[in-house]
């Protein structure tokens, strides 16, 4: 009940309300997608601060608003090889198009997602970050599960066409699959910042087809 996706800029960003606070994960774009998004989180949970929030990479369709987030006052929840990087995102100055920091400076608050796994709960609503490892699209990788809804949320993964075709593999799905069964954890549907959910048996069938094409 408290687990939501928010439509922003044509990307899926990741919502969920804790019993004070809420969390964010994805901040796409810009400053103006993350304004949007805000925008929609507050209406979804009014008077809860958006407490924490994390991104599953830092290319800027994932990450691009991320200062919008720190200007709220939000806490980056990253792993230990990303922070250099959004000190340096954070310090940056803009002049030509002043965002949401530039007019509201904020230092970065930023918490170490230790060993790989962050549990995010209030008693009622649980999260798990989880680390996935180095891939072939980047070093580093965040996914968001759930175990109690058995979904998984994730950024370029898996990507399914808006018009609900079938995903088609590459080597990070396979990635991503490979990971997902060793780490055992029970998942029925994968949410894609990008498109339609799949369910995991999709996923499954998208990376034995690319197996068998030997693509």
């Amino acid at each position: 009940d408290n687990i939501y996706t928010v439509n922003a800029g044509g990307y899926n960003v990741l919502v969920v309300g804790f019993k004070d606070h809420v969390f964010v994960m994805e901040a796409p774009n810009g400053d103006g997608t993350s304004r949007q998004a805000i925008a929609e989180i507050k209406k979804l949970f009014p008077g809860k601060p958006i407490k924490y929030v994390s991104v599953t990479h830092h290319h800027d369709d994932h990450a691009g608003g991320i200062r919008t987030y720190i200007a709220e006052g939000s806490t980056l929840l990253g792993l230990a090889g990303e922070r250099t990087f959004f000190e340096k995102v954070t310090k940056s100055i803009f002049t030509i198009d002043p965002d949401s920091l530039t007019q509201n400076p904020q230092p970065l608050k930023w918490e170490t997602i230790e060993n790989g796994k962050r549990i995010l709960t209030d008693g009622a609503t649980t999260g798990e970050l989880h680390d996935n490892g180095s891939g072939p699209h980047t070093e580093q990788m965040l996914v968001a599960y759930f175990p109690t809804e058995k979904l998984i949320f994730q950024g370029d993964l898996l990507n399914r066409p808006n018009n609900g075709d079938q995903a088609l593999a590459n080597d990070t799905t396979v990635h991503f699959s490979n990971w997902l069964d060793k780490s055992n954890l029970a998942v029925d549907l994968v949410i894609g910042v990008h498109g339609p959910p799949s369910t995991r048996e999709e996923l499954r069938q998208a990376v034995a087809e690319k197996l068998k094409a030997g693509k």
